[in-house]
């Protein structure tokens, strides 16, 4: 959480899984900070969106440049919370967009091509364990 009480989309995730497990989340591994290295790290997704994703941890993906070589790359996390009767997934998340507050909302309907799929919170849970979350030794 940012020192003015907003979140990114990835901080938005470790916050609620820390404040769940009543630990700080500064003891959250750092190199699973980011979007990308929890959609790496985990390994296990899933690609199809129905009732058992809800709860689930779903990516979306946005082309990254440097000016000569792009790619797509995950770049967004959001918690799934169902779908809407057209089937876009609504999610609570937080991103620059909305100034770094927390909101539930169906993501934008241009955005549903660019949607990775979803990791399972209790995988990604494992997988900070093993880095060293709770006290954990690798």
């Amino acid at each position: 959480m940012g020192q003015d009480g907003t979140f990114d989309c990835s901080g938005l995730v470790i916050h609620a899984i820390s404040r769940v497990l009543d630990v700080p989340s500064v003891e959250w591994p750092r190199n699973l900070r980011h979007t990308r290295q929890m959609w790496h790290a985990v390994g296990e997704r899933r690609t199809e969106l129905d009732a058992e994703s809800t709860g689930m941890l779903l990516v979306t993906r946005r082309l990254w440049t440097d000016g000569i070589n792009s790619a797509l790359v995950p770049a967004h996390i959001s918690v799934l919370t169902g779908m809407t009767d057209g089937g876009v997934p609504i999610t609570i998340q937080a991103q620059a967009a909305y100034e770094g507050a927390v909101v539930e909302r169906p993501i934008r309907t241009e955005r549903v091509s660019d949607i990775l799929g979803t990791l399972s919170v209790s995988r990604l849970l494992e997988v900070a364990y093993y880095c060293g979350f709770l006290g954990a030794e690798a």
